[in-house]
């Protein structure tokens, strides 16, 4: 062979290696025209199939002109000058994703990125990635990321209360990125988190996480804060099943006025053939009011869902104060009174048609 040839030689090879890594690490790549896919680093051997232009596969080496590939699990070998690197869009998969300078947990650590951030990934290596951002080079854990984009949610939300926190990442104990002083304050919610714990959020072109109890798809009113359980209403008798159980005298629960929609807290302090309730505090009262509006301080029944651990029961009410109350400092004078099926009035000992026929009203409404 002559110096010429050999030097040309030479060269193609040189090319080949700067364009592709040899061996060891998955190099993200992409297919610049349609190629065939062999068995063997050779046209003689068996044909796998083809890809197309655009497809995105990894390689992991580079020999004689030819390129090992890898996609859907399945591994081959096309012309290597058919391939070149590239990148793939992945994202964060955890709550913080620590970025080191290697692959190595005892090398600098660079940054630390949120759940739901994207990242260019250039290649794997056992358990690690080597991602880019621009000129930058980094290193993660490849169970880290996933390929999946997470924020697919645009759901608008409103903040309930004001000095609401902000966080770097969902955990209480991340740094904050700041605080929203305003109450219902607009925010879009792009990911959950945490079993929807956390909120991932849009507010401009900043992102951050929020606790998903500090936020609500409607405006805060000024009244309760407090929201009831979705789903199919369920119909229970107050002597035959559980519901006394469930709502004991001492525990709480979450009321929902059928007809507005209006939610509030209330705790059982008695009753016997049903519950005797008293709003848990003055915003509470304030939302029982608006809900009840004429019909606020009189003994018309209107229908209701009682929410508790998660679920929601169809009940009736009256909106009449009266006897005793418990609670202080709630501006409610005595308690009102829950019926369920077939709960019974304490100064008659009667099934009321009227609280019954409200009942249905719950429940046909859910």
């Amino acid at each position: 062979m002559s110096i010429k040839r050999w030097l040309a030689a030479c060269l193609v090879l040189f090319l080949l290696a700067c364009s592709l890594p040899a061996y060891a690490t998955d190099w993200v790549a992409k297919v610049t025209q349609q190629s065939t896919v062999y068995a063997k680093a050779n046209t003689s051997s068996k044909v796998l199939g083809k890809v197309k232009a655009n497809t995105v596969l990894t390689v992991d080496a580079t020999k004689n002109g030819w390129a090992r590939v890898t996609m859907n699990g399945k591994t081959g070998f096309m012309k290597a000058a058919n391939v070149k690197k590239t990148t793939k869009t992945m994202y964060v998969n955890v709550a913080s994703m620590a970025v080191y300078a290697s692959n190595k947990t005892s090398s600098k650590k660079l940054a630390a990125m949120a759940y739901g951030e994207s990242v260019k990934m250039e290649a794997t290596n056992g358990e690690w990635a080597r991602i880019v951002n621009g000129r930058k080079v980094g290193f993660c854990k490849k169970s880290s990321l996933t390929s999946k984009n997470p924020n697919t949610m645009k759901t608008t939300v409103y903040t309930q209360s004001a000095n609401v926190k902000v966080y770097k990442h969902p955990s209480t104990s991340a740094d904050l990125k700041g605080t929203l002083k305003k109450m219902n304050t607009k925010l879009t919610v792009v990911a959950m988190f945490d079993g929807q714990t956390w909120c991932r959020v849009k507010n401009g072109s900043q992102y951050g996480f929020i606790k998903k109890s500090d936020l609500d798809t409607r405006k805060y009113d000024g009244y309760s804060t407090a929201r009831g359980a979705g789903g199919k209403a369920i119909a229970m008798d107050w002597w035959k099943s559980s519901i006394q159980s469930i709502f004991p005298r001492g525990g709480t629960a979450i009321v929902t006025d059928v007809k507005t929609g209006i939610t509030w807290k209330v705790y059982r302090g008695g009753g016997t053939n049903h519950a005797d309730v008293q709003p848990k505090t003055d915003e509470d009262t304030r939302a029982m009011k608006k809900a009840c509006g004429s019909d606020y301080a009189t003994w018309h029944r209107r229908a209701i869902w009682v929410s508790i651990g998660g679920k929601r029961y169809a009940a009736s009410m009256n909106c009449k104060a009266h006897g005793d109350g418990s609670i202080s400092g709630n501006n409610y004078n005595g308690h009102f009174c829950i019926h369920f099926v077939n709960s019974r009035t304490h100064g008659g000992n009667a099934v009321c048609p009227l609280h019954q026929a409200a009942i249905k009203t719950a429940l046909s409404a859910s």
